[in-house]
């Protein structure tokens, strides 16, 4: 009987394992180790309950975001995310906290748990905007926003995360800066608030669950 001659597969083995031996020995981080073990996995900072009605209510009172349709777009890319990824089940639309929040001006200040409530949510993604700019100094095209973020109970009215101080998460999300100068027409200034805005939904709710690692470019942490 003719001996069975090694498949490709049963060749290739070996050598990926003794690669990987020699990468790991050596702690060598780069293309070869990607294509070995895939892309690095960033854990969810917090795991929201699935089966709780959540919504997203992007806080920007001090009217930080210059449009409100960039202010929209934060909140919707972040709830199309969670339901992509199948993070919670029911994700109630953000926009419609605008007429809740409007309701402030005829009273006293809503608390978090309260907006949540009135519109039916028992989970409330809570991020308020301290800074939104397409340039920081006003001449260089460089898109930064800066948020606290916390998880909200509507039940119980207390915080579900961060637990520990100061209470929120703090946030920075950068587009990498482009060679040339900051738009000037309102075209490109919305173009670009749109750009920002859609990243920071995308980062927001990242927050929630298990990702790649951005590309080294674009700055999205503390």
């Amino acid at each position: 009987m003719t001996p069975r001659q090694p498949t490709r597969s049963r060749l290739f083995a070996p050598a990926l394992l003794t690669l990987a031996a020699i990468l790991g020995a050596c702690n060598i981080a780069g293309p070869a180790g990607y294509f070995l073990l895939g892309p690095e996995k960033i854990p969810a900072m917090y795991e929201l309950d699935p089966d709780r009605p959540t919504v997203v209510f992007i806080d920007d009172r001090a009217s930080k975001v210059p449009a409100r349709t960039a202010r929209t777009t934060i909140g919707k890319v972040a709830e199309r995310a969670l339901l992509d990824e199948k993070v919670v089940k029911e994700v109630i639309s953000s926009e419609g906290l605008a007429a809740v929040v409007s309701r402030e001006r005829f009273g006293q200040p809503m608390g978090i748990a309260e907006i949540g409530e009135a519109v039916g949510a028992r989970t409330v993604i809570y991020a308020t905007i301290d800074e939104f700019t397409i340039s920081t100094d006003g001449t260089t095209f460089a898109p930064r926003a800066v948020l606290r973020v916390k998880v909200v109970d509507t039940e119980t009215k207390q915080r579900l995360w961060p637990r520990e101080d100061p209470g929120w998460y703090a946030m920075t999300v950068q587009v990498p800066e482009r060679q040339g100068l900051a738009p000037r027409t309102a075209a490109e200034i919305q173009e670009a608030q749109q750009l920002l805005a859609t990243r920071v939904g995308t980062a927001l709710a990242k927050l929630f669950y298990k990702h790649e690692a951005h590309v080294p470019s674009e700055r999205i942490g503390r």
